[in-house]
């Protein structure tokens, strides 16, 4: 099954556009950039490191559409901390926090934001999560897909 990606504007007009498939009634606008990763196989991959003064960073790579090695454009993705290897416990996240590391971005949701949200890779489709945990458990990083697969770290084990 293909990402797809639909949106509909009441009114649109462009000077120049270049696609290979477009349906509009009339478009507008004076300058659109865009790097298409629509429709791509895009795979996932975690490297899990090692526990320093309580926190645990996990690197994350997105690979698909323009190559293995270069996105070409950031990528953003839902992703929840579960407590089983599965995918299918969401983690109360009493005691965890998360931040970004040196790449990419985390943008926590509302509510009990402590364990999902979306992660925004930069353009390389690298990504940088770190968990603090002051207590001692295994968590697990589950990024939904846009094709609805569900990508899971190894355990990321706080002793």
């Amino acid at each position: 099954m293909a990402w797809r990606e639909e949106a509909v504007f009441g009114e649109v007009t462009a000077t120049s556009v270049t696609a290979t498939s477009v349906t509009a009634t009339s478009v507008t606008a004076t300058s659109v950039t865009s790097t298409a990763i629509q429709g791509a196989q895009l795979g996932i991959s975690f490297s899990v490191g090692t526990e320093a003064a309580n926190a645990i960073t996990t690197a994350i790579t997105v690979t698909g559409a323009v190559s293995a090695a270069s996105m070409g454009a950031a990528v953003a993705l839902p992703f929840y901390i579960s407590s089983d290897a599965a995918g299918q416990v969401l983690e109360a996240g009493t005691d965890l926090a998360l931040t970004a590391g040196t790449d990419g971005l985390v943008i926590l949701s509302g509510g009990d934001s402590k364990v999902y949200g979306t992660l925004v890779t930069e353009t390389t489709g690298e990504m940088d999560l770190i968990i603090t945990d002051t207590g001692i458990d295994t968590y697990y990083i589950n990024v939904i897909m846009p094709d609805g697969r569900v990508g899971t770290s190894a355990g990321i084990t706080f002793a």
